[in-house]
């Protein structure tokens, strides 16, 4: 049987004339026939080009009939009967094969003179022979491959979806069928956890006794943080068509407006086009507009005549999309909602892995998930409930750290009902192993010069610090009248949270019946805003020292440096080992450690209300969002002393006002999201150079 990558149908148009010429039998006419055929593009080694017709007419009559077979494009058929024809047409190449036939009925008389016969009928079936193939080893979860194909005929009826056989370990997939003969548009795209990381779209004919073969490899990139895949595309194309106003590499999020065109002036106007961006739909016309994320992608259009049968034909090109701006400044973002699979919520925490992935607490769904960011939507990996876990109340504290490429710690702090656990994440395998838990802590505190005991009943953050072996609770009683930083060395094992191993530090008085709303801890020191805008308990201690070593908490409430009445901070962000950024709707201000004591610089700003202040991995910047205006703010601080420069303002597009922002290990990935009640988040490429 031959074989052809592609297949081309093939559409001739038969146009009969009837003219009546009277001679000695009123009842009779001539008939002259005009035949005339469309362009045909020959696949490789198969003839599909009409080399002769073979016509053939029933009259009024059993004895009315008429039977040609002709290569010549004009008939001439003297002496046929008035009344009702039934012409049939056939279309064959030179070997004799029949390629496409048609029909038509019409009545014959002194007014009626002429009627088209439309070859649009394919004869026979084919087969479609496929086959595909990626790199196992590039994905997340190489067992949760799902390849979907969708083939749709020119008419838009769609045959199904068609059932590869897919080898996940090996990274293949094949898929064999037997089709009508006809133009069919075939969308191939891969998913791994549900996210389509891959896809194409193609033109794809099918023809009586060939076997229209394709392959197609997908080469997915290992970066996580990027989402990055490109598609080799081997297909060809039967109708010469050309993409351009788009190049090899463009700027990722710039709209690009990339036309359709014919290579040999074959008239694309007559053509319906349709756009695909891996393998999704995105528009159609001759000119579609893309602002494609970062990282690398295929475009192809599908051109198809309506009025033409086999005319379908495709065109496809790979480009990479690259940042183009200022140095960690903001460059792209994307909004992702739960319809992925994401689960948010009430009470929602959102912490980056050093490799680029997410840990996600949902209190609404009880659930931990592990989360991969993939081009423009995630891929979740992994799901833990609450209950396997062991983690019993609502989760009001959480945070991760970074031990060693094979190791994290993970704290987790719940109210109603109170606990505290500390966990170890192994990456490799993705699995919790509890350390130790405790459900009863004792605060201590000295309100009106008396020493006051009770029970810890809330959790209001956690903080890890792997470099020192470290994990910090800042923990309230039950009235809110005591406050600790409760400082645990994990070091431990099972007796992480016995006496010998617990260290609880008294914050003074700073805390008494003022819960604090936000901290920022690093192996150095701790830093609280409270509701009530004191800013407080600043508290460091000796690194190596085991355990730590208490110095001495530091109050900047006071006259001589930051008045309660100017503070009600937004953020709190690092910007040294000693140094941090604290954020107001009035002002803001530098605190840094010189000369053993804490100094000041207080810079006054627009006012606007800000949320989520956060630090780039070296330090360098902050980010926080101006909720007047709806944007991303970036801050680039030149020395301890001096104002910090605004680098940059970027629109958000989240629908709801994000407060919080978590950034990736690496710098390149922000995200964003409301704490209250989120249903998306947005995550914000930074440009890094």
């Amino acid at each position: 049987m031959k074989k052809a990558f592609i297949t081309l149908l093939l559409t001739a148009l038969v146009v009969l004339f009837m003219a009546c010429n009277q001679d000695s039998r009123s009842d009779t006419a001539t008939l002259a026939l005009t035949i005339s055929t469309t362009r045909t593009i020959v696949p490789e080694d198969y003839d599909l080009t009409v080399a002769q017709y073979h016509i053939t007419g029933q009259g009024p009559s059993d004895d009315d009939i008429f039977d040609i077979t002709t290569a010549k494009t004009y008939i001439r058929a003297d002496g046929l009967a008035i009344g009702d024809w039934t012409i049939e047409g056939e279309g064959l190449n030179s070997d004799g094969t029949v390629l496409v036939t048609g029909s038509t009925e019409f009545y014959l008389s002194a007014s009626s003179t002429s009627t088209t016969l439309s070859l649009s009928d394919l004869v026979g079936t084919g087969t479609l022979s496929l086959t595909f193939s990626w790199e196992p080893e590039a994905l997340t979860d190489p067992d949760d491959v799902d390849l979907v194909l969708v083939l749709t005929g020119q008419d838009s009826t769609e045959s199904g979806t068609l059932e590869p056989t897919v080898n996940t370990s090996a990274g293949t997939a094949t898929y064999s069928g037997t089709f009508a003969a006809g133009s069919y548009t075939l969308t191939a795209k891969l998913y791994c956890n549900d996210v389509l990381v891959a896809g194409t779209a193609e033109a794809v004919r099918i023809a009586d006794g060939v076997t229209s073969e394709g392959a197609i490899a997908f080469t997915i990139d290992p970066s996580v943080e990027s989402g990055v895949i490109s598609i080799a595309d081997k297909s060809g194309s039967p109708v010469n068509l050309t993409i351009s106003g788009i190049s090899d590499t463009v700027t990722a999020g710039k709209s690009i407006d990339v036309t359709l065109d014919s290579d040999d002036d074959t008239a694309l106007s007559d053509f319906d086009i349709s756009w695909y961006l891996d393998g999704e739909s995105i528009g159609e016309g001759s000119t579609v507009t893309i602002a494609p994320t970062i990282g690398n992608h295929i475009l192809s259009a599908i051109a198809t005549s309506s009025s033409l049968v086999g005319s379908t034909g495709s065109a496809s090109i790979s480009f990479e999309a690259e940042q183009e701006g200022t140095n960690g400044a903001p460059s792209q973002s994307i909004k992702i909602s739960t319809s992925t699979g994401l689960n948010l919520g009430s009470g929602t925490f959102i912490r980056f892995l050093n490799d680029g992935r997410l840990m996600i607490v949902s209190n609404s769904e009880k659930t931990i998930q592990l989360a991969t960011l993939v081009k423009d939507s995630i891929s979740i990996e992994k799901e833990f409930t609450f209950s396997a876990l062991g983690i019993g109340g609502t989760v009001t504290a959480f945070d991760v750290g970074y031990v060693s490429d094979s190791l994290y710690v993970v704290a987790v702090g719940t109210e109603s009902d109170f606990s505290l656990k500390v966990y170890n994440f192994l990456p490799v395998s993705n699995t919790f192993s509890l350390v130790a838990s405790t459900t009863s802590v004792t605060l201590g505190n000295i309100v009106n010069s008396t020493y006051t005991e009770a029970a810890a009943s809330g959790v209001e953050m956690a903080f890890v610090t792997p470099e020192n072996d470290e994990v910090l609770f800042f923990l309230t009683a039950s009235s809110g009248a005591l406050g600790d930083l409760m400082h645990y060395d994990f070091t431990g094992g099972s007796t992480l949270f016995d006496s010998t191993k617990k260290v609880g530090y008294i914050i003074d008085n700073m805390f008494v019946n003022n819960t604090p709303s936000m901290g920022v801890a690093n192996e150095n020191m701790a830093m609280f805003a409270s509701k009530s805008g004191i800013i407080a308990g600043m508290t460091n201690w000796d690194p190596n020292s085991s355990g730590g070593t208490f110095k001495s908490p530091i109050n900047f409430n006071n006259a001589k440096t930051l008045n309660s009445t100017d503070f009600m901070p937004m953020g709190l962000s690092f910007l040294g080992d000693y140094s941090l950024y604290v954020q107001t709707d009035e002002f803001d201000a530098y605190l840094y450690y010189y000369d053993s004591t804490y100094k000041y610089a207080k810079y006054k700003t627009d006012g606007h209300i800000k949320a989520g202040l956060a630090s780039s991995p070296d330090l360098d910047y902050a980010y926080y969002i101006d909720q007047d205006e709806g944007t991303l703010v970036t801050l680039y601080f030149p020395s301890e002393s001096e104002e910090p420069e605004v680098l940059s303002t970027f629109a958000l597009s989240s629908t709801a006002t994000p407060d919080t922002i978590v950034v990736s290990k690496s710098g390149a990935n922000l995200v964003l999201y409301k704490t209250s009640n989120p249903s998306e988040i947005e995550v914000v490429r930074i440009y890094l150079d």
